[in-house]
């Protein structure tokens, strides 16, 4: 009798799709810019507007199979134009690869981003 209801029991659980799966490829991003001119009648504001990326991202994620699967994300950070100051920073904030064996059970490795707080 144990076998039957085991055997039924694995029947539905290969029918079910799991929650976490993803079946695409997906690519995003988000950005925050500021643009900054000085008000016109002093001094300064005879010098062109600064336009400042303040943070850039774009993120990619890639499933290989219901279980497995990449993400990245690359950060652009205080790129200046029109008369601000060189520099700015490129920077690979993530890009790990999670295997999910079960909802209890994964593993992530590469480089990523820890959780803190509540």
């Amino acid at each position: 009798m144990k076998w039957y209801i085991l055997l039924t029991a694995m029947f539905f659980n290969s029918l079910l799709q799991p929650a976490y799966s993803q079946n695409e490829t997906r690519l995003g991003g988000y950005g925050e810019l500021h643009y900054n001119k000085p008000v016109s009648g002093l001094p300064e504001a005879a010098s062109a507007g600064e336009l400042d990326f303040h943070r850039f991202v774009v993120y990619f994620s890639h499933p290989f199979e219901d279980w497995i699967w990449f993400y990245s994300e690359l950060e652009l950070e205080h790129t200046r134009l029109e008369g601000g100051e060189d520099g700015g920073e490129l920077a690979l904030e993530q890009a790990y690869v999670q295997l999910q064996y079960s909802k209890a059970f994964g593993i992530r490795a590469g480089i990523m981003i820890v959780p803190l707080g509540l």
